[in-house]
């Protein structure tokens, strides 16, 4: 009896050790192979809704993710321009941002800010203003809070579905905008990512602040809201003018859009915006368009927005040469 209970105790013991070895080696793959337990994190703010948290370097899937002092998707930088040095402020969002699957060396703005100082033989600084889900009462409150770093330049990234997008202060979704580390890798992989891929989770880790589609608009309501973001977008278009920066817009075509070449509603308004103001837009459509008939996937796989390495690419190289043929 004695020595059946001693077995039982050891194979009880070696179980949960190989459990706890089966753990940690789990944990330390997520973490040191994936970069899971230190996701960029966001934070709220009364006045943009929400940015990156500063000073932030992290490595994500691979991917570098940098954010600066002033919650730029850039190295840090002085404030003080140095001489002769070429500043571009690029506000946008996810699209502009890159998010955790672009790595901050492949990103649009790094490698546009590299060519352009490569070509011109002169510092260049483009400033990556951006975050997921921003419009442009975001990116005006930002530039209300932080001002413009004395840039020669300011460009605004937009899409259609950006043409409505106005804050609603509602609390962060950590599964989108996590403000802190989670307990441990493991426990995010599980949590965060798991449930793309098995739905049945979302309904056993429900939370309390789990984001919900929202409701459906009438016509008023989406007619108020775009009047609020082009209102924003003709402020931010005043402050830029009155501090002497240039002014622009790039409007990036969503999958469907560059697909058929019929607009959707968001970008002509903005194109109809732009031509009142008379200010300058870099129409992004026919060339993603034609990138797509070539077949050239700037888009990720399953994804109508957001762009794949390849675009990151294109859009660095039309940048370049809108940017360069201006200053020539």
């Amino acid at each position: 009896m004695g020595d059946d209970m001693s077995r039982k105790i050891i194979i009880t013991f070696k179980s949960l050790l190989l459990l706890l070895l089966v753990v940690i080696a789990g944990e330390l793959a997520a973490r040191l192979l994936l970069g899971l337990g230190t996701p960029p994190l966001s934070m709220a703010d009364p006045e943009i809704e929400y940015l990156f948290k500063p000073n932030q370097d992290v490595k994500r899937f691979g991917n570098r993710q940098l954010y600066n002092a002033y919650s730029m998707r850039n190295e840090n930088f002085p404030l003080a321009k140095p001489a002769k040095e070429l500043r571009i402020i690029i506000f946008g969002d996810s699209v502009l941002n890159g998010g955790n699957l672009t790595a901050h060396k492949m990103l649009a703005t790094t490698l546009l800010q590299q060519h352009l100082s490569r070509s011109l033989n002169k510092s260049v600084l483009i400033g990556n203003v951006s975050a997921g889900s921003w419009g442009p009462p975001n990116m005006l409150a930002y530039a209300k809070k932080f001002g413009l770093f004395n840039a020669d330049r300011v460009m605004v990234q937009l899409s259609s579905h950006d043409i409505a997008d106005v804050p609603t202060f509602a609390p962060l979704d950590p599964n989108t905008h996590p403000t802190k580390n989670p307990p441990c890798a493991l426990y995010e992989g599980v949590a965060r990512y798991l449930p793309r891929y098995m739905p049945w989770l979302k309904t056993l880790l429900q939370t309390t602040n789990q984001e919900k589609l929202p409701a459906a608009l009438s016509r008023e309501e989406t007619e108020a809201k775009i009047a609020m973001s082009l209102n924003a977008l003709s402020e931010l278009y005043e402050i830029s003018k009155a501090s002497g920066a240039s002014f622009s817009l790039i409007l990036h075509a969503e999958r469907g859009e560059a697909e058929t070449g019929a607009m959707r509603l968001g970008h002509n308004r903005f194109l109809a915006w732009a031509k009142k103001y008379d200010i300058a837009v870099l129409n992004m459509l026919p060339i993603e368009a034609k990138a797509l008939k070539s077949g050239n996937n700037i888009y990720r796989q399953d994804d109508g927005i957001h762009l794949s390495l390849d675009g990151q690419k294109l859009w660095a190289d039309t940048l370049f040469k809108n940017i360069a043929s201006s200053i020539r």
